[in-house]
Formats: C-alpha cells, structure tokens, sequence
C-alpha cells in the first residue's frame, strides 16, 4: 500500500513538473513571437507616426461648418487611446452620431474580430449609396 502510495505521488510531482514545463515553453514561444512581431514593425518604419506634442501644439482645430463630405465616426468601447470622451468629442465636432464598438481593439481593422467593426462601416456605405450619396 505505501509503495502505491509513493508511486502516486512521484506520478503527480512528475505532471506537475511537466505542466511547468509546458507552461515555460508556451511562454517563450509566446514571447518570442511577440519580439519577432516587434522586429518587423521597428524595422519597417524608423518614424513615429505622429508627435502628440506638434499635435496638442494645433489643438483646437477649427470646426468645418459645411463639409464637402460624409463622415462616419467609430471607435472601440475599451480602446486605451481613444477613449469614450474622445469618441464622442469627434462625433460632436462633425456634427455625427459616434459608433461605438464592443469587443474589438483599438485598431480595429487589424483585430481578430474585425468583421465587429466592419458590419456598422459597411451599413452606413450602403445606407449612403441607398440615398444616392456619391462615394
């Protein structure tokens, strides 16, 4: 009885290391991946894609009174950049509703689930096109 007792015991101290191990792999695949990732997007482009500072520099920006054009505001619930105030801060300086997505990241068009914010995009090209809006 003991001996099957510490048969058990070695059998699961034995999971439990190789649980560990398998989380640790999982990891550093994770993140190797993820430094790969990095890489491709350092090496692509040295430049920032905007200074926040020349851009609060040119804040407020004066508001169009009658665009030439249609717009369609649409940000994500949770994105950490732009947030709910900002959303509908646009939304009000074109005079629009905001569309707000649930579920989906910042860069929605990249996310995995981008059809989320495709489907409110494509309903309003098709309600523009349905009006006879020239696109």
């Amino acid at each position: 009885m003991i001996s099957l007792c510490i048969l058990f015991q070695a059998l699961y101290v034995g999971l439990n290391q190789l649980c560990i191990q398998h989380r640790l792999m999982a990891t550093f695949a994770f993140s190797f991946l993820l430094f790969s990732y990095q890489q491709l997007m350092t090496e692509s482009s040295r430049m920032p894609l905007f200074d926040l500072r020349k851009l609060n520099a040119s804040l407020p920006v004066p508001r169009l009174e009658d665009p030439a054009f249609k717009v369609l505001v649409v940000g994500a619930k949770d994105d950490f950049i732009v947030d709910m105030e900002g959303l509908n801060e646009t939304g009000r300086f074109y005079g629009v509703p905001a569309v707000c997505i649930e579920g989906v990241a910042h860069d929605i068009m990249i996310d995995c689930s981008w059809r989320t914010g495709a489907q409110p995009i494509l309903s309003w090209l098709n309600s523009l096109n349905k009006a006879g809006t020239q696109i």
